[in-house]
């Protein structure tokens, strides 16, 4: 049988197994994760901050659900490289395996964008489980946190880090879902991070992040300086330099047709990743399972010898607003920053009914 390697712990990787499954497609396939751990949802790891989750709590499926799909998984192999073009998968203890396709769902590590003071101790994202519970661990001994949120996830992160009873400010890059049509007020985020005790900033994104060995404070674009032991930044990258050789078309990810193929012969990139060549690009952080669980079973299709578009869920941000902070409380503080009817109406010059000056 073809031999199909994925990469990753993506919750996609399992619609596409459970997929490939159900339609008797006839693959080999191993899984090897560059976490070490099975695929789980990224935008549960939040939850492991005020321990309201345990890591197996994460995960899409246990053990059982690889053994009886047939799929080999591999815990404990550092990837070096990977070579789409000779279809060839190099490991750091110097072994190496070949595959008939390929599926990339993760790149071994992430990497920030280019600032300075980013690589400080201190300074935190929300992709990896292994750097969430590294954060757990620095909040015992931090007073101050600076989040620079790109979605909803920096936002959950500062409720759950409020709750420990640390000091946190909140930054809200431009691409966040808020002041369009649809989407969801800013001031209304405000008040209610407020509400919580949570400063919002408007000094613009973090310049640089100041210490000497260790995070001591952060400085904004507005060149305002403020106290802070620990950063989170959750824009992430995936870090490719794993793909240097075998000739993908990369940007800042792997750039994929709508069926999410890459440029190489029978290689496929999903999840945060991939970017779609048209009409959009994938977000700026791990979607939950449900959301990139199409992803996958268009791989499957693929793969089954058949092609299909992937198409992107709608998004709810309202519903996701909701959720977060209560239907009521955002309903209350929508009334209360909303003017009273007769405050919003055009005023008129004396005269007839339509407002025109009488002679």
């Amino acid at each position: 049988m073809p031999e199909l390697a994925i990469i990753g712990q993506s919750p996609a990787v399992v619609s596409l197994i459970r997929n490939l499954r159900e339609r008797g497609a006839g693959w080999d396939i191993t899984l090897f994760s560059t976490e070490g751990i099975l695929p789980y949802d990224r935008t549960r790891l939040v939850s492991l901050i005020g321990r309201k989750a345990r890591e197996a709590d994460l995960l899409c499926e246990a053990a059982g659900f690889y053994e009886k799909n047939g799929v080999r998984v591999v815990l404990d192999k550092e990837i070096a490289r990977v070579n789409p073009s000779r279809r060839r998968i190099f490991f750091s203890d110097k072994t190496q395996v070949g595959f008939d396709a390929l599926v990339l769902a993760d790149a071994p590590q992430v990497r920030f964008a280019e600032r300075k003071g980013v690589r400080k101790p201190g300074v935190f994202h929300l992709a990896r489980l292994s750097t969430v519970k590294a954060l757990v661990k620095h909040l015992v001994q931090a007073d101050t946190v600076v989040i620079e949120a790109a979605g909803w996830g920096g936002i959950e992160a500062a409720l759950a880090v409020r709750e420990l009873g640390r000091k946190v400010m909140v930054v809200i890059l431009p691409q966040f879902p808020v002041g369009e049509e649809g989407k969801v007020s800013l001031d209304v985020l405000s008040a209610l991070l407020s509400r919580r005790e949570i400063r919002m900033v408007s000094e613009g994104p973090l310049q640089d992040i100041i210490g000497e060995g260790e995070v001591r404070a952060v400085r904004f674009a507005s060149d305002k300086v403020m106290a802070a032991e620990i950063v989170i930044l959750e824009e992430v990258l995936p870090d490719l330099r794993f793909l240097s050789e075998g000739g993908l078309v990369v940007n800042e990810r792997i750039v994929v047709a709508s069926d999410m193929r890459t440029s190489a012969a029978d290689v496929f990139a999903i999840d945060t990743v991939c970017e779609l060549q048209e009409p959009r690009f994938f977000g700026h952080y791990a979607f939950d399972a449900e959301r990139v669980s199409g992803q996958g079973e268009v791989v499957a299709w693929a793969l089954s010898g058949e092609t299909r578009a992937f198409s992107f869920p709608p998004e709810n941000d309202r519903k996701t607003f909701e959720r977060i902070f209560g239907r009521d409380l955002v309903e209350e503080v929508e009334r209360e920053l909303t003017p009273p009817p007769e405050m919003c109406m055009a005023p008129t010059t004396p005269g007839d009914d339509n407002g025109t000056q009488t002679s």
